[in-house]
């Protein structure tokens, strides 16, 4: 609220990855809710970079921001590609 163009600036940012649906933070909350507001912009903000730079991208946008995972291993939708996620790591 001190400085609104702050979240203009990362807006921008998180654009960058070409999924404008990121984009979307309410910058309206309360007080009380600011550590809930700065997870969800550290989240995006995590989100897009790994989107342009890391083949686990879809992978993190599913379970972050989508909400698609379970509370226990091998529970991320089917249409997520692990091979080349493994194929980074090692």
């Amino acid at each position: 609220k001190k400085e609104p163009e702050a979240l203009d600036r990362i807006r921008e940012e998180i654009a960058l990855c070409g999924d404008q649906k990121l984009t979307e933070i309410d910058a309206n909350a309360a007080e009380e809710d600011a550590r809930a507001l700065a997870e969800t912009i550290a989240l995006r903000l995590q989100a897009s970079l790994m989107l342009r730079f890391s083949p686990a991208g879809e992978a993190f946008r599913a379970s972050r921001i989508d909400g698609r995972w379970g509370r226990v291993f091998g529970t991320l939708a089917p249409a997520i590609e692990l091979r080349p996620i493994l194929e980074n790591a090692f």
